[in-house]
């Protein structure tokens, strides 16, 4: 008779009467069975062992039935290559049935395909969803983009998506982002192969989700031309456009894929398509470059991207919904050589935006600023508030270059000259410029107020020093009759009182011009 007390079994018991007891009393085994912890099974003794495996596999998989821990299932399974054979596939099922399938997640995790081929053999459902983007094939691509998996080589990660699309993985279901499983592998920069694969697997290539941009991605295969000649041949939409008004065009252009360029104006790109920003593919191939194109090697692929663009019929002055043309990112990046480039192909130096800006106006470096001049640009142009290109770049370095071209007298609508808007600035070194080319140092603005009363306003020690040693009046008044001893007598000017004589070596004020 089988009795619980002296489980695990005994070795001089006879296995033929407990073969008879087991048949017998199935009630008391699997009563005995469900109570036997995985200790146990791993401390039976190897005669206990060989006794067991002499059981018939009915016998024995009624004994595992009564198992309901995975843990203890899994340890009588590997205590002899019999029982492993005999007890692995039911323990596949059992995992489908009670932990959901998770043996099959843990195989795509592990890259381990013959464990997720026993999961997929024990009816584990290849559509189960397990995290935001479900399903085994959705699994499969996070664990693409996860940089604690380094186990997925080409061959394996491979490997197991042929696993999956083999047992009628879908190709296009959409995740709570409305991604497609294509659009996620593009994202996460999955391999060629692996693309090649879900697009001959019928991955739909023009599904585009909202608020997704997965053709952008597809930038990251541009270097591969062979890879966007076989998109090409697989019927892309070469105008398809994303929620922002992007094209494959406009990515390529970014890029400074010039041979792609070539490639998708040859298979009817538009070259004049524009995105919800007025952006053109010329445009997105020169902008947020600021000095980055200063390297050759930047500049030798942005120059043959432009030539592309530009033999290919693009407008080298269209511009976008705000006025900016490709000429206004190249005079914000300050590169001679593309400035040269556009200008050359026709491109408006004053051209204005909707602000009723120039180049000039935007122009930071005094290079670009010279070249613009000897282009034709105008810096005596106003924008929409009276400003000259002139003024505006008063505090900035192009003042060099326009001070030559530009009408130094002139008077914006509020009735402030250069000279006022340089003392503001506290730009000495300009006020000598000036000066020295006949401005009026005495010129009174609609307040009435002279250079030398901005400087004072703004605390601009040095150029109210420079202007008192160029001759400025202390006596003139502006509207509220306040003179220059008048301002640096209120109190807070005090200290700016204090500073300019000590910059002049004695009291400023009482600083006569030598003769």
């Amino acid at each position: 008779m089988l009795n619980y007390s002296i489980y695990p079994l005994h070795p001089e018991e006879s296995c033929s009467i407990l073969i008879v007891n087991i048949r017998k009393r199935q009630t008391k085994l699997n009563e005995l069975a469900s109570s036997v912890p995985e200790r146990h099974i791993l401390a039976m003794a190897p005669e206990q062992r060989r006794m067991l495996m002499t059981l018939p596999a009915e016998v024995l998989l009624e004994i595992v039935d009564s198992l309901h821990s995975e843990a203890d299932i899994n340890a009588l399974a590997r205590t002899s290559h019999q029982f492993y054979s005999l007890v692995n596939p039911y323990l596949y099922g059992h995992n489908v049935k009670y932990c959901r399938a998770s043996a099959m997640f843990w195989g795509i995790e592990q890259a381990e395909s013959n464990t997720l081929l026993m999961a997929l053999e024990a009816g584990a459902n290849v559509h189960q969803s397990k995290g935001y983007f479900g399903g085994a094939l959705g699994h499969l691509i996070d664990m693409l983009a996860c940089s604690i998996y380094p186990l997925y080589g080409v061959k394996k990660g491979n490997e197991l998506l042929q696993i999956l699309l083999d047992n009628g993985a879908d190709m296009n279901f959409r995740s709570g982002n409305e991604d497609t499983p294509l659009q996620a592998a593009m994202l996460y920069r999955a391999h060629e192969t692996f693309i090649r694969i879900m697009i001959e697997n019928g991955a739909d290539i023009e599904a585009v989700s909202i608020g997704h941009r997965w053709h952008l991605v597809a930038g990251y295969f541009f270097q591969n031309e062979s890879f966007v000649t076989y998109l090409i041949e697989r019927g892309i939409n070469m105008n398809v456009e994303d929620e922002d008004g992007w094209t494959l065009l406009h990515v390529a252009s970014l890029k400074r894929c010039y041979n792609v360029c070539e490639l998708l104006i040859e298979n009817g790109a538009d070259i004049h398509s524009r995105t919800s920003d007025g952006e053109t593919p010329l445009l997105a191939a020169v902008s947020g470059l600021v000095d980055e194109a200063r390297g050759s090697k930047v500049w030798s692929k942005l120059e043959k991207t432009l030539l592309v663009l530009l033999n290919n019929g693009a407008d080298v002055n269209m511009c976008s919904y705000t006025g900016v043309t490709p000429l206004r990112y190249a005079v914000d990046s300050g590169h001679p050589k593309m400035i040269e480039l556009l200008i050359s192909r026709g491109a408006k130096v004053n051209f204005r935006d909707i602000d009723g800006r120039t180049q000039l106006h935007r122009v930071r470096k005094t290079q670009a600023a010279f070249m613009l001049i000897r282009c034709g640009a105008i810096p005596d142009i106003k924008d929409n508030y009276g400003t000259t290109a002139l003024r505006g770049n008063i505090s900035r370095p192009p003042e060099d270059a326009m001070i030559y071209a530009g009408d130094i007298y002139a008077v914006s609508s509020d009735g402030k000259t250069f000279l006022h808007s340089a003392a503001a600035t506290n730009n000495a070194r300009l006020l000598l410029q000036l000066i020295a080319y006949d401005a009026d140092i005495h010129a009174q603005d609609n307040e009435g107020n002279t250079a030398l009363h901005l400087a004072i306003f703004e605390g601009n020690v040095d150029a109210a020093c420079m202007l008192i040693v160029l001759g400025a009046s202390l006596d003139i008044t502006n509207n509220q009759g306040l003179g220059m001893r008048d301002l640096l007598k209120l109190s807070e000017k005090t200290c700016l009182k204090r500073d300019m004589d000590k910059t002049m070596g004695g009291d400023s004020l009482a600083w006569t011009r030598p003769t």
